[in-house]
């Protein structure tokens, strides 16, 4: 798996395991990963996620991938982001 953001903030997660789903997290550990998007783990894709305190949108190279509605507000943090794993 590869992760990128902030623990406790927002994260991104990539799995390989499950042959390239494309996940994300408000809040990171303290929620669960949320999305559907699949990317082929063999080309480049754009993958892009929104929220505007109501709505977690997922996209990917430029489809509407999910909607989930109300995970509640993102953490703020002044840790650092990370890009590969969890520290």
């Amino acid at each position: 798996m590869f992760i990128s953001g902030k623990p406790d903030t927002y994260m991104h997660a990539l799995e390989v395991e499950t042959n390239g789903a494309y996940q994300g997290a408000i809040n990171g550990a303290q929620s669960g990963w949320e999305g559907t998007g699949q990317v082929d783990l063999n080309e480049w894709s754009h993958v892009a996620c929104s929220f505007d305190e109501t709505v977690y949108e997922l996209h990917v190279n430029d489809k509407h991938q999910d909607t989930i509605e109300d995970p509640g507000a993102i953490n703020t943090s002044l840790g650092d982001m990370t890009i590969g794993w969890l520290p």
